[in-house]
Formats: C-alpha cells, structure tokens, sequence
C-alpha cells in the first residue's frame, strides 16, 4: 500500500523534446514536459477543452533508457506512472520559488510499439536534489 500513498499516473503527449544530461556520477537524468487534456461540454453547449502541463523528471536507468533508446520527441503519446514532488529554491532577487514535478517511475509509448520501462527499485542518482527526494 506504500506506493498508492503518492501516486501519479499520466497519458498525455509530450510538449518539448526530453532534455538528457549526464550526471556527475555517471547516471542520467531526462526532463520534459507532457500535456494532458479533458473535454467537458460548457454550461452553454459548447465543447471545451482543458490542457494541463506538466513538469517530468526521471533518473538512473529509466532515464538511460528513455533518453538513449526511446527517441521519444514532442508529440509523441505516452504514459507515465511516477509520484509528485514539490521543490523550493531562492532565486537570484533572494525570492522563494516553488515548482511541482513529477518524479516517473514507468513510461509507456502509446503511439509507437508498446515499449515498457520497468519500474527500479532505486531510481534516483546521488546528486544533492536526488537525495532530498528520499527523505
């Protein structure tokens, strides 16, 4: 029951091509952002939609295997199943800013040959944020 306690699962498409890095320590990191949307009918009939965007990180072997194998790119559909995460930093004005991503886990591709990344038991890279994360 501990992994439904913080849970996210998302299909949508993904609005940016991923953003690979390699770590200090020799690990991956992947980042981008996907869109998901839902269509609802207005109060007055007409047909609405309403597109969220989301913030996606990954690290360790999912992030080698999505960054160097997958080739996903914009647009592409996939799924995701990972858990939020909440930061904070001070930026350069010494202002605290927040943000919100989601830490993925799984990705599925939905518009190409199914190809599933399994879930690792130790996902995250020794970077100083990555370890923040385990806390």
């Amino acid at each position: 029951m501990n992994n439904i306690k913080n849970s996210v699962r998302l299909i949508g498409n993904l609005g940016m091509d991923p953003e690979v890095k390699q770590l200090d320590n020799g690990s991956h990191m992947v980042k981008f952002r996907m869109a998901t949307s839902d269509v609802y009918t207005s109060a007055e009939g007409d047909t609405k939609e309403n597109v969220q965007w989301h913030n996606i990180v990954m690290f360790g072997k999912v992030a080698e295997i999505v960054g160097q194998k997958l080739k996903i790119k914009k647009g592409d559909a996939i799924a995701i199943e990972g858990q939020l995460r909440y930061s904070n930093y001070t930026d350069a004005q010494g202002e605290s800013r927040w943000f919100t991503d989601i830490l993925a886990r799984e990705v599925l591709l939905t518009n190409k040959k199914a190809q599933a990344v399994p879930a690792e038991a130790d996902l995250v890279g020794s970077t100083e944020e990555s370890k923040n994360m385990k806390k």
